[in-house]
């Protein structure tokens, strides 16, 4: 049987040969199946890493959760209770301040001076993004003292374990130091744009070399005594115009990474500056 699948699955342009095994058909069928399958998931990856971001009501999924979590977070510490149950009970749970660091083990032991007195922790996050694989997810909030100035910036992540969103990690950090703004990624923190950045180069290169190609083909089928027919040339310059199309749109890929990528690091840049200046 083995042998019989073998060669049916190898038989020349025809399913033919494999009509008396019905084995041999599921068999294909499962390998058909097992390729379009992994090309929609490498499809969903490179979307993913490119930055595409998950649907709104995905999204509120863990962002209504992750909101309620910072406010009750901000409440315990507020009343010099312990933060500990806002937390996944695992060992990657990680709090942190400037001068302190604590894990699982030790979050009920940890207070927080910043929500002390008249200190709020802003309703609304700056910013809140789901992982684009939507296994995580990061908001980022600001504390204030009672005149409306700002104490802190907390960032945080958020995980989902047994259908429970909790802290995954979360760091403070003084309203006058720079932080990273929080931005859409895939898996972790921060892989969205190093990955356009060296795919989009990747994608570039490839397609050039593929028009090289072709029209190195094209110039030699033009050729005297080539024997190639108007049809094969009509053929050729539709393939050469496609290639030529995506290597304008890859250039134009590769083009925004790098102009994002810029803009990025001016914004960092001008926010440092002003973290400088202020009062």
């Amino acid at each position: 049987m083995r042998n019989k699948v073998v060669a049916c699955a190898v038989a020349a342009g025809s399913f033919a040969a494999c009509a008396g095994s019905s084995h041999a058909q599921i068999w294909i069928g499962q390998i058909v199946g097992d390729m379009a399958a992994g090309q929609a998931a490498a499809q969903r990856e490179q979307a993913c890493m490119s930055g595409a971001a998950m649907s709104e009501k995905e999204i509120a999924e863990a962002r209504i959760p992750a909101l309620a979590t910072m406010q009750g977070y901000f409440a315990d510490a507020k009343a010099g209770a312990s933060f500990a149950q806002r937390f996944q009970p695992d060992g990657k749970s990680l709090w942190m301040t400037a001068g302190a660091r604590a894990g699982v083990a030790e979050l009920g032991r940890q207070r927080d001076p910043t929500a002390g007195g008249d200190s709020a922790l802003d309703s609304a996050p700056v910013a809140f993004v789901r992982a684009g694989d939507g296994a995580s997810a990061m908001g980022q909030w600001v504390a204030r003292a009672g005149s409306g100035n700002p104490v802190a910036t907390y960032t945080a992540t958020f995980s989902r374990k047994a259908g429970v969103w909790r802290l995954s990690t979360l760091s403070q950090s003084a309203a006058r130091a720079y932080v990273d703004p929080v931005t859409q990624y895939c898996h972790k923190a921060g892989d969205v744009l190093p990955y356009r950045l060296t795919h989009t180069t990747q994608m570039r290169e490839f397609t050039e070399k593929q028009l090289a190609k072709a029209e190195a083909r094209a110039r030699k089928a033009e050729q005297p005594g080539h024997g190639e027919g108007p049809e094969f040339a009509q053929v050729r310059q539709r393939q050469i115009a496609k290639l030529r199309e995506a290597v304008e749109t890859a250039r134009a890929d590769e083009a925004k990474a790098r102009a994002d990528a810029k803009a990025a690091e001016e914004e960092k840049a001008k926010a440092i500056a002003a973290l400088a200046v202020s009062p």
